[in-house]
């Protein structure tokens, strides 16, 4: 199933003396509060048994856009510009107590999805709820004032075998949940006039979904004794990505910008495995993961041109996380091999270097010669060290003996050299050299200090000497 709205304002006004420009545009799907019945429900009831796989899905896809612009002109104008979207689908993927679900060779699937793509197995990452508002306008007077923009999106999905239902299979008996959240919401505001004020324009955008997976039934075979399955995985697996931006750009004799930009990350998923007495019996792993990967960010940007400026912007980002597993008291879990409880929120697959090295393995000395090479003078980490040229660091010999050429506690700035590798200094273009003065323009801190010694990499500028030390 595949949700699409969009919603689009415009409201243009222009007069002489005075003009007001107000609109606002909305796109909803689902209920504030989880729907009884849900949006989508894919459930067994009975029985089924099978040869092969079994699969017993509820995908959905939602999107939905609200865009709003506030454009008037005159020597006095106010603008307010509202823009709201609410994505809150309920999903809901489920067998029924009572039910009995068989695969004599095959796997068992439960799967309760929203805006993931089972097939390819990659969530569907252009899926967002979209919230943007602009305002535009000049005058004498230019006031942009109360524009509201929300952008929430919450899908409650949950894929539950419930208790006295029994599941069996050949191979892999799954009850998997997975969802994805991103709410965005903007403001942008262009205005000139002899005095500018924008105001009350709050962008607030919430992922707060609920990802829940529960085998709270059985696995087991026919005879309610042998194993029902090599393996058994209940996986919850959701992204909650929230983001708030604000743009303004002013200008006149007076300018004043005061608003907030709030986001809030709330993502709450959970996995549950057994009631009462259900029995999970297996002849190789249980597996019950919890999986959250949230982010929220807020950000302000003001352009301002005025002999009185006033900027008042606050930028709020908040995330309340929450992912648990649980094993209920009373369950039997039964398995030949690895039973993995695990919950985690933000893992970080790959291995990133905690910044140290060893100074006589990890440093590769220049010679001292009058020419060295490019790949001389550098620090391995062995590990990614995940930084980008421009970074700074500080130096800390922890104890040790210093590197020479280095001063114990000082900052350096990074050059990355590859994804293991960098060297420490700065990097300037071609253009940022002034020949007549014998000085070199950086765009940021260069971090050097009268007295240093440093060698120049690279090749078109007149009097410098690739490799040489200055």
């Amino acid at each position: 199933v595949d949700f699409t709205v969009r919603s689009h304002g415009q409201n243009v006004a222009a007069s002489i003396l005075g003009s007001a420009a107000i609109s606002s545009a909305s796109a909803n799907i689902g209920d504030s509060a989880p729907s009884d019945p849900p949006t989508v429900a894919t459930w067994v009831g009975g029985s089924i048994a099978a040869t092969n796989d079994v699969k017993v899905w509820s995908v959905v896809s939602t999107s939905a856009y609200a865009e709003n612009e506030a454009i008037s002109g005159a020597i006095v104008t106010a603008r307010s510009a509202d823009a709201s979207v609410d994505v809150q689908p309920t999903i809901r993927t489920y067998a029924a107590t009572g039910a009995v679900v068989a695969s004599q060779s095959g796997n068992v699937s439960f799967l309760a999805a929203h805006n993931f793509d089972p097939i390819g197995s990659v969530y569907r990452t252009t899926k967002k709820a979209e919230a943007s508002a602009g305002s535009y306008g000049g005058g004498v007077v230019n006031l942009d004032i109360g524009s509201d923009i929300d952008a929430t999106a919450a899908a409650d999905v949950d894929v539950t075998i419930r208790a006295g239902a029994t599941m069996r299979a050949g191979n892999t008996v799954s009850v998997t949940a997975r969802s994805s959240n991103v709410a965005e919401a903007r403001f942008e505001s262009a205005g000139g006039g002899l005095i500018t004020i924008s105001a009350g324009a709050d962008p607030t955008a919430t992922a707060s979904g609920r990802t829940a997976a529960r085998l709270l039934g059985n696995v087991l075979g026919a005879d309610t004794v042998s194993v029902g399955a090599a393996s058994a995985t209940v996986l919850a697996d959701a992204r909650d990505f929230a983001s708030a931006k604000i743009q303004l750009v002013q200008g006149g004799l007076v300018a004043v910008g005061v608003s907030e930009a709030t986001a809030h990350a709330d993502p709450d998923v959970s996995v549950e495995i057994g009631a009462g007495a259900s029995k999970l019996a297996v002849s190789s792993g249980i597996s019950a993961k919890a999986v959250s990967n949230y982010d929220s960010d807020a950000n302000t940007k003001v352009s301002q041109v005025g002999l009185v400026n006033v900027t008042g912007l606050t930028a709020t980002a908040d995330a309340a996380p929450k992912a648990t597993v649980t094993v209920n008291d009373g369950a039997s879990l039964t398995a030949g091999g690895l039973i993995e409880l695990a919950a985690t929120q933000n893992k970080i697959d790959t291995a990133i270097s905690d910044g140290s090295f060893d100074a006589a393995g990890d440093v590769a000395r220049g010679g001292g010669g009058a020419i060295e090479s490019a790949t001389q003078n550098t620090i391995s980490f062995g590990l990614p060290h995940g930084l980008a040229s421009g970074d700074v660091v500080t130096y800390d010999a922890r104890g040790e003996t210093v590197v020479g050429g280095l001063t114990n506690g000082r900052s350096y700035g990074v050059i990355v050299i590859d994804a293991d590798t960098v060297q420490l200094g700065a990097r300037f273009e071609g253009g940022s050299v002034d020949p007549a003065t014998d000085t070199i323009l950086f765009t940021a801190a260069h971090n050097l200090e009268s007295g240093d010694l440093v060698r120049y990499f690279g090749a078109g500028i007149g009097g410098l000497v690739d490799g040489r030390q200055y």
